[in-house]
């Protein structure tokens, strides 16, 4: 599961939000996109081929697909209201937490996630109105206010499916993992953000792997260095700290790792361009 903290670095975009109504008899082919989407079949069936595989959908089912899968083929027999969502949702940037879900899957949302759901996603549709021709128009934002709604809908409607989907995988026994990372890197992120006084040596013991693999594993996945995104969270829990205790410089500094106040000040001070102290008057009473 997804720790309070490791939430902090989660963002969630809306790509796309359609409303359908088709009529018996219509079908599509050669849909592609790069985002992953949601499915909610409202009533009626739809029947899709995606990637070769067939999938046959009915009324109250949702389907979460991965980014990339080739939508083959979509046609109905009997006619069909559905709802599709398209949305990105990574960790630090980097990571795509809906990997850890193994999409495609198909399930159908108890009533009370199942009401949420519709509802969200034609809320969804209605700050993206769909725009040109053809039975999977492209949908936009109305305008800057409306990409903002639509990303706080697309967070939480990833929310409820990952509330549903991670507690099925977990009982499973099927590992939440983002594809091609190794086990150790989300329990090491957790780790850091529990202590980040951490070194990178000291992860290399605990996890059992080289500075060199570390060093690896965090650019590729992380996007940084170990020692540039560890300093950012000593720097984040120090601001933290700064804000909601009373505790000295001093002190905040040597718990988030620093070997002395002067360090741990000029570190502070070239990322924030204020003293640490400085920087606490501002922040609690910002009229200064």
């Amino acid at each position: 599961m997804l720790g309070r903290e490791l939430l902090s670095h989660l963002t969630v975009n809306l790509v796309w939000a359609n409303g359908h109504d088709w009529k018996p008899g219509i079908q599509t082919t050669s849909v592609h996109n790069q985002a992953a989407a949601l499915w909610y079949i409202e009533k009626g069936k739809l029947q899709a081929v995606l990637s070769g595989k067939r999938w046959v959908l009915e009324a109250g089912d949702a389907l979460l697909l991965p980014g990339g899968l080739l939508r083959d083929q979509l046609l109905t027999d009997t006619g069909v209201v559905w709802w599709s969502v398209g949305f990105e949702a990574q960790l630090f940037g980097r990571l795509d937490v809906l990997a850890l879900l193994h999409p495609p899957v198909k399930w159908q949302p108890d009533p009370t996630t199942r009401d949420l759901l519709k509802g969200w996603m034609e809320q969804a549709a209605q700050q993206w109105p769909a725009e040109g021709l053809g039975h999977l128009p492209t949908s936009l934002p109305r305008d800057e206010q409306a990409r903002l709604i639509g990303d706080g809908l697309a967070r939480a409607i990833f929310g409820l499916c990952w509330r549903t989907l991670s507690v099925a995988e977990l009982e499973q026994d099927r590992p939440l993992r983002v594809t091609g990372a190794p086990e150790w890197l989300i329990p090491a992120l957790w780790a850091i953000q529990d202590d980040p006084a951490l070194t990178p040596i000291q992860l290399c013991e605990r996890f059992v792997v080289s500075p060199a693999h570390l060093r690896r594993c965090f650019h590729r996945f992380v996007g940084s260095s170990p020692q540039s995104y560890l300093m950012e969270r000593r720097l984040e829990r120090a601001c933290r700290l700064l804000q909601s205790t009373h505790l000295t410089v001093a002190t905040i500094g040597e718990a988030i790792g620093f070997e002395s106040v002067y360090t741990f000040s000029r570190v502070f001070t070239e990322r924030f361009h204020l003293p640490p102290s400085k920087w606490r008057e501002r922040s609690t009473h910002p009229e200064i």
